[in-house]
């Protein structure tokens, strides 16, 4: 019975988790592998994926074309008799990552070694719970210098092998540019995996005091809440809330832990503070300085491990009075793995392939397929274990000729499982003349959450190669705190908490009783929302040692209920 007890204890400390989860603090790296131990199994390790590159099809060849088209256009009248016609690039390939299995089976020999437990094994890659990718390619400044430019963003596969379809549109500029590049021996597309993974910290007897009054005080916050931060900025401002008193860390461990214990301080109040912004929501203006923070200031790919979402924005803070945050139980934290690869001197070895390079014009296109594939976010392979039903995802093409192209594709745990992430539809060119207006269609998808009713997400226009599906809600936390002894002073003997909130057209409740006599510790609700509604109803109401009590209502969004707040009368 003692290893029932510790599973069902897993189970409700840890919910979100995956099935045995990671140490995430002590990584050991064995013949360029990092490995993490699993937690309560010392035996068995997982490995972070090495390396990005190409996919290769049964001929042995990179699945990469690049095609130059053109046009005709209409020349104005009086023009000149030789002009430029219409025309572009359009590059598409196949990218995943992996690690070669020789690298694997030689990195589990030196583990064993490493350790000296003859038993151990790598089972296998860590499980990813969500991934982006960022394209890459260069432009000349006005100073002749090369600079990084984000030319493409997306959802990256969670799962090792997996492809992860690129197509990029290019005018005939850019398209001119890119042929020389080519047959450069390095040329200028390179592709970022940025892959996220969860895992367990360790335990510190250790706590975080925030003054959140001094916190608005501070230079940092004022008049910043729709201001765009980096990761860098985001770690010097904590720096500075740690000089300025607002924020107060104590430790009675070692010194040699102080460093672990900052990170995983200045971790809880990331999440607690800021929002992040994926690469694709960044204002052009600001795109020079995330490309800084991915690869520094001199272009180089910046080479740490670990590291979290690398742009946010301050959340606006209403809380007021102190925060006490225990870091005395492991706590799960998320980690970021990037993966770089260039995609190589294809035009050396395959310049004359016209399955790979070609010029084109385009008065055919009949017979012509459009293929749109289905990309699946990693949050969203969990919730079809937990939460997700199934899901119908419909594609919708009008033709110019009037005809309609109907595409669906059903979705559940087991599709997922058989198809591998390859999920593809299709449709035909019906007498579309226009070639872009081709490219548009549109698609809905329609959740079902069992019990918990449906979803439609109503048709949206599209006109990319994929569709990328991510869960229509997010896990919300919401931390109840306060001062218990005060309460106590105040003759109030307990603390009822009711949160109510709507999931899809459903209403929920959820309930927690506080007695003062205990310590406040680990009160929170785990709740489930939707993305574009993550605010909750609450109601408090204080008993007080004479039987009478004290109520207030009210609404949160940023995942915290002050209790020792007494309202009401």
């Amino acid at each position: 019975m003692k290893w029932l007890k510790l599973v069902l204890f897993s189970c409700w400390i840890f919910p979100k988790l995956i099935s045995q989860p990671i140490l995430i603090d002590v990584p050991i790296t064995v013949n360029g592998l990092v490995c993490f131990p699993v937690y309560g199994d010392s035996l068995t390790y997982r490995y972070l994926p090495t390396r990005g590159r190409l996919s290769i099809n049964d001929q042995n060849l990179p699945e990469f074309s690049y095609l130059r088209f053109a046009r005709e256009r209409t020349a104005p009248a009086g023009s000149q008799s030789i002009s430029e016609a219409e025309g572009g690039g359009l590059v598409h390939f196949l990218a995943l990552y992996d690690t070669p299995g020789s690298l694997i089976s030689q990195a589990e020999s030196l583990l064993k070694a490493k350790m000296r437990a003859p038993d151990i094994k790598l089972v296998g890659p860590v499980q990813f719970s969500k991934g982006d990718y960022v394209v890459v390619s260069s432009i000349l400044s006005q100073n002749g210098q090369r600079e990084k430019q984000l030319i493409g963003v997306g959802k990256a596969p969670v799962f090792e092998n997996s492809k992860v379809a690129f197509s990029f549109m290019l005018n005939v500029l850019d398209a001119q540019l890119l042929t020389e590049s080519f047959k450069m021996s390095t040329p200028d597309i390179s592709i970022v995996f940025e892959l996220s993974f969860m895992g367990l910290t360790q335990a510190f007897d250790a706590e975080i005091e925030m003054n959140w009054e001094e916190v608005q005080k501070s230079e940092y916050y004022h008049e910043k809440t729709n201001f765009l931060f980096f990761s860098s900025e985001v770690q010097k401002s904590f720096a500075e809330l740690e000089r300025s008193g607002a924020l107060k860390i104590r430790s009675a461990g070692k010194d040699s832990l102080l460093s672990e214990v900052l990170d995983l301080a200045y971790e809880k109040l990331l999440n607690m503070m800021f929002n992040p912004v994926l690469p694709g929501e960044i204002p052009a203006q600001n795109r020079k300085g995330i490309m800084e923070e991915i690869f520094g200031a001199g272009g180089l790919l910046s080479l740490g491990l670990f590291g979290n979402s690398n742009a946010y924005i301050l959340r606006e803070i209403k809380t007021s009075g102190k925060s006490l945050i225990s870091l005395n139980s492991r706590s799960e934290v998320e980690r970021r793995h990037m993966i770089t690869f260039n995609i190589g001197n294809l035009y050396e070895m395959h310049a004359n392939d016209r399955r790979i390079f070609r010029d084109v014009v385009l008065d055919d296109p009949a017979f012509q397929q459009r293929e749109v594939r289905i990309g699946i976010d990693g949050d969203l392979q969990t919730s079809f274990e937990h939460m997700v039903k199934n899901a119908a995802v419909s594609l919708r093409k009008i033709h110019e000729n009037g005809k309609e192209t109907l595409r669906e594709v059903f979705l559940s745990k087991n599709t997922l499982a058989e198809n591998g992430g390859e999920i593809v539809m299709n449709y035909l060119n019906q007498e579309d003349h226009d070639r872009l207006g081709w490219l548009n269609y549109e698609y809905q998808v329609i959740w079902n959450f069992g019990s918990e009713g449906n979803y439609n997400t109503g048709w949206s226009k599209q006109n990319t190669p994929i569709i990328n599906l991510y869960a229509p809600y997010r896990s919300h936390t919401i931390t109840v705190d306060g001062d218990v002894e005060k309460l106590r002073d105040q003759n109030i003997r307990a603390i009822s908490v009711k949160i109510r909130y709507t999931f899809f057209g459903k209403e929920k409740e959820e309930q927690m009783i506080i007695r003062t006599s205990e310590i406040l510790k680990d009160k929170y609700f785990n709740t489930t929302l939707p993305i574009e509604k993550q605010r909750v109803e609450y109601f408090i109401t204080w008993i007080k040692n004479d039987g009478t009590t004290l109520s207030h209502h009210g609404f949160d969004e940023y995942g915290l209920i002050f209790i020792d707040e007494i309202q009401g009368g």
